[in-house]
């Protein structure tokens, strides 16, 4: 076993331990019926324990690393299938799938309830022409096979119908938007709509860093891919000296662009103010940088923390970062105006972002639309109301602009935004792939 897989055991030992110091609890069973489109009973499919969270505060696990997740079951020929003994204090997102059928995720279920957790799985027949799926087999360091890893398409390229290329990103109709690998491995992953000519593609695993290949061809697949245990952060949070307990801590890949965009993760922090991320990605090519602080929200109270930068140089690393201090954070102060002196909606809210660590605050506004914000550091922040139907000036809801504050060792005080009634989105034009051939990266290994 890695030094990350037992670092990480023992991690969860210890709290493993101090739970069964309480006061047992009995632990709810899953239940359910899995069904097509026309209300049929599905017989075969695959229920996972995909994710998992607390119901309340903040967790020191990382979502899928909670012993509940991997659990799995199969629909009888009725449809239903049952998941048992659960932890109650966690709810939970679930994954069904079953070759024929779209993926199909459930979020929050709470076991607790006991409510039947009806599943509908859309039709989604596996096309004869290979030109329409991309195959592959997913396996760990030493070659076998890791059923339940994850594969999705960050970007496909196609044909389109008039024969000319083209490519699109994030939800897409017609495609997966997940593949998962059977008990060898393997997994197929489908774009109904146009013949596939390549793609950005990402896969992982529970226990396993992410891995994403981009500019791959179609004439690369079958693929087999290897995932590794990526490197592992850990630290503490302190404030005067003494540990931060259940409080959240942000990573954020530095690098922003969507081809080089590793993702983010929360943990939260122990007793004794400590933080452990696992399974941290590195690039293909070379180490990744990684912005990391205490999330606003979780610590306005006591103040803020400046992002650091914490470097991931290879597989199997463990980077124990300095010291994360909250200190004495800025504030924010302001009003939103709506136009011709409409009224603010009772619970409105008003949201600021970190431009670095990626970090979300959120405040209400009262009914002349003032709104306050703390422990916020030096560095940009976005600011946005979310009111129904209203826009910032100038600015169209789903377009970036800049960040409206620079915070610079002083509070910012009566920062004014000005809303107008919501303009028509103009769609964005489809990106069109160079005329060349994709760039086929190496076979990965």
């Amino acid at each position: 076993m890695s030094n990350i897989k037992l670092l990480c055991a023992a991690f969860a030992f210890l709290l493993g331990a101090h739970c069964l110091a309480a006061d047992p609890v009995p632990r709810p069973n899953l239940h359910g019926v899995v069904t097509d489109d026309s209300g049929k009973p599905v017989e075969g499919a695959t229920i996972y324990i995909w994710t998992a969270a607390v119901k309340t505060g903040f967790s020191t696990f990382c979502p899928s690393c909670y012993a509940d997740c991997g659990k799995r079951a199969k629909s009888g020929p009725d449809g239903a299938f049952q998941i048992p003994s659960l932890d109650p204090d966690l709810k939970f997102v679930v994954l069904t799938v079953r070759d024929g059928y779209a993926p199909t995720f459930a979020s929050k279920v709470d076991p607790v309830k006991g409510e039947s957790l009806a599943v509908k799985l859309p039709a989604r027949p596996i096309p004869a022409n290979s030109e329409h799926a991309l195959r592959g087999t997913i396996v760990d360091q030493s070659g076998k096979p890791i059923p339940g890893a994850w594969t999705r398409l960050n970007m496909v390229n196609f044909t389109d119908e008039n024969g000319q290329p083209s490519g699109r990103g994030g939800s897409v109709d017609g495609l997966d938007p997940i593949a998962i690998a059977n008990d060898k491995g393997e997994f197929t992953i489908v774009y109904s709509k146009h013949p596939i000519t390549g793609c950005d593609i990402e896969l992982g695993a529970r226990g396993f860093a992410t891995r994403r290949l981009n500019g791959m061809s179609a004439s690369q697949f079958p693929i087999e891919v290897t995932l590794r245990d990526g490197g592992m952060i850990r630290g503490r949070l302190m404030h005067n000296g003494k540990p931060v307990p259940n409080a959240q801590m942000v990573l954020t890949c530095k690098v922003r662009e969507m081809s080089r965009w590793l993702g983010d993760a929360q943990i939260g922090t122990n007793e004794n103010g400590e933080f452990l991320f696992s399974n941290v990605a590195i690039y293909e090519d070379g180490p990744s940088d990684w912005y990391l602080a205490a999330a606003m929200d979780s610590i306005k109270d006591r103040g803020g923390t400046t992002p650091i930068v914490v470097t991931v140089s290879r597989n199997g690393e463990d980077v124990v970062a300095p010291d994360i201090e909250v200190k004495p954070g800025h504030k924010v102060t302001g009003r939103v105006v709506m136009p011709d002196g409409i009224a603010i909606p009772e619970g409105s809210r008003v949201f600021i972002d970190s431009d670095t660590s990626w970090d979300q605050q959120h405040a209400k506004l009262d009914s002349t639309g003032r709104f306050e914000f703390t422990g916020l550091w030096n560095g940009k922040f976005e600011i946005h109301p979310s009111i129904k139907g209203y826009q910032v000036v100038g600015r169209p809801i789903g377009t970036w602009f800049p960040p409206d504050i620079l915070i610079d060792n002083a509070d910012v005080i009566n920062f004014e935004l000005k809303l107008e009634p919501t303009t028509p989105r103009t769609p964005r034009p489809t990106p069109q792939p160079s005329s060349q051939p994709p760039s086929q990266q190496p076979a990965p290994k």
